[in-house]
């Protein structure tokens, strides 16, 4: 009988249960709602043997499910992931408080969700009434089924209603904030603060300090300086930020000078239901809020921060910019400058940005640049042409074959539909049409896709047969060092190759470093290299191809053996031209 609660299917039952605990808004972190979810979901398991896994952290904490987004983005995608995927396996229980945590969309995204987890052989358990919705207890009784649909309604409905209400609560402010100008509430610049007034009328006040602040913001941006450097001056002064975080960014200051709060002027705006951003809606309000901001210093600070900057001089100190990366963790290896005792030298250093627990690692560029020369013009390059296509080459070659294939199929299909048509009775003829419509506009995009994976197939093979063409002169680029070469020298590294790897180590006889040089075609090298004389460049660095692809190969070169230079010194015995830093 519906209402009664049905007893869990015992054919491939676990005792494995997952508790999904979803609210709409931030604020309700402050209520009832996350122990009183959590309470019942450790009770119900309790109670009927069932071991809870949090693996998954199935929490989507001030996340609404009237869009969807908690499926699309939050835990519970996740969790059906999981479902397809078989880490949850069928048999497992879902707890639940109601089923309008799962959705608040329309029925028919609701339902299909719902289905989805019952087709898996998930049971779901909504706590609120003790309901278990199964393939076996909603075949056995499809009135659940039907009940759960009405709840799925009912979830939609009221937030809907819900939604229509608080968005003509916001139309209802804005307009009289058109109208009165009055506080729309607690919600304001972080340099106003909301107070009752001696008439007993709410307004917005300027906080001293901060308002003191915000200007100097403005000035420092109206003299000339750019959002980074405001926020390294910030910093600098140990001024902390006025909402989240240890230090001022870049993106807090880009949003704060362009914010024309500043000057007083407030724009309504609403809530796009569908991209969820922020639109423009109405006039602004002049004189809403304080103004902080002259007119005047806003303008001077908009045509400094909005003036375009001439186009970039060209720099040559590092001719592999963009190409190095720190072979310990694939993070970008940066030129950069360092000043100590009066002495300026140039190293390549690990990006600064890079996760906590990741090392940094040094190296002087000067030495690593004259190592990658001598081996690139010393270099048998007829040697790299002809090694086969590359991983990258044979995966578009991999991916056009099934694009092809998959277009074979389709016109096959779609031939079969269209014989098929004339003997079809009238009834399905249309649905048969807008059948194979849709097969030859999907048709037409995987030939184009196809097509473009064509380009790009031509385009590595061009860079392939094009990467030892004017050899010599690249030779002599290399040979020569003055500014102007320097600069075509770097445009024809960048032609030839793709990716440069350090990886630094520490042997016996001292620090070394494992240069990988990955080319356009494909092909690899090595260099071993140590620290060196002043104005000495290395003429035993060990050379071998790669034996693989990718930087695992790293691992793969040979300890270094190093053999007297042409003078009969062994260089790894030299002091360095500058210290080699360790790893940081």
């Amino acid at each position: 009988m519906l209402g009664m609660e049905p007893t869990i299917p015992t054919e491939k039952k676990t005792n494995v249960a997952y508790s999904y605990i979803r609210f709409s808004s931030p604020a309700q972190m402050k209520g009832d709602s996350l122990r009183r979810q959590t309470e019942a979901s450790e009770a119900y398991a309790a109670e009927h043997g069932l071991i809870l896994n949090y693996s998954l952290h199935l929490q989507d904490l001030g996340i609404s499910a009237y869009h969807g987004k908690h499926a699309t983005e939050g835990k519970l995608a996740a969790f059906l992931t999981a479902i397809q995927t078989g880490y949850v396996p069928a048999g497992s229980t879902l707890l639940v408080e109601s089923l309008d945590r799962l959705s608040r969309e329309q029925i028919t995204e609701a339902l299909t969700q719902f289905l989805q987890i019952i087709n898996a052989g998930v049971v779901v358990v909504t706590l609120i009434d003790k309901m278990i919705y199964s393939r076996a207890t909603i075949n056995e009784n499809p009135g659940s089924l039907m009940m759960s649909i009405v709840f799925m309604m009912r979830a939609h409905e009221e937030s809907a209603t819900k939604s229509k209400r608080i968005g003509a609560a916001w139309k209802k402010k804005r307009q009289m904030a058109l109208e009165t100008k009055a506080p729309r509430g607690k919600n304001c610049p972080n340099w106003l603060k909301l107070v009752t007034g001696e008439d007993g009328k709410k307004l917005y006040v300027v906080i001293p300090e901060r308002a003191e602040l915000l200007v100097r913001m403005f000035e420092l941006a109206a003299s000339g300086l750019g959002k980074r450097s405001i926020a390294n001056v910030l910093n600098a002064e140990k001024i902390k930020p006025w909402r989240v975080g240890e230090e001022w960014a870049e993106s807090s200051l880009h949003f704060l000078l362009k914010w024309p709060a500043a000057m007083g002027i407030y724009q309504p705006c609403r809530l796009d239901p569908e991209t969820r951003r922020r639109i423009p809606e109405g006039p602004p309000i002049d004189g809403y809020f304080p103004q902080v901001i002259s007119n005047e210093l806003w303008q001077r600070a908009q045509c400094r921060t909005q003036a375009p900057r001439g186009p970039r001089r060209p720099s040559t100190h590092n001719l592999f910019t963009g190409l190095v990366i720190d072979g310990h963790n694939g993070f970008k290896m940066h030129y950069n400058e360092k000043t100590a005792a009066g002495k300026t030298r140039v190293y390549l250093c690990t990006a600064r940005l890079r996760p906590i627990g990741i090392k940094s690692q040094m190296w002087p560029y000067d030495q690593f640049e004259r190592t990658v020369l001598k081996h690139l013009r010393d270099l048998d390059w007829s040697s790299l042409v002809n090694k086969g296509p590359d991983q990258e080459t044979a995966k578009l070659i991999t991916q056009i074959a099934d694009a092809e294939l998959h277009i074979g199929k389709l016109d096959a299909e779609i031939n079969k539909f269209l014989d098929a048509l004339a003997e079809m009775p009238e009834i399905l003829r249309k649905s048969a049409m807008a059948r194979a419509t849709t097969m030859a506009e999907e048709m037409e995009e995987v030939q184009a896709r196809a097509e473009e994976l064509r380009r790009q197939r031509d385009q590595l093979t061009a860079a392939r047969n094009h990467m030892t063409e004017g050899i010599e002169g690249f030779k002599s680029l290399i040979e020569a060092g003055d500014p102007q070469s320097r600069l075509a020298l770097q445009s024809e590294v960048r032609r030839r190759i793709k990716e440069i790897s350090i990886r630094t180590e520490k042997t016996r006889q001292g620090k070394i470093a494992k240069i990988a040089i990955y080319f356009v075609n494909g092909a690899a090298t090595w260099v071993i290299t140590s620290p060196i004389v002043r104005g000495s460049i290395p003429s035993k660095a060990v050379e071998f191809e790669a034996p693989g692809k990718g930087r695992h190969t790293l691992d793969e070169a040979p300890d270094m053996e190093r053999d007297p230079d042409e003078d009969g010194v062994d260089q790894a015995t030299l002091a360095p031209e500058v210290g080699i830093p360790s790893s940081t």
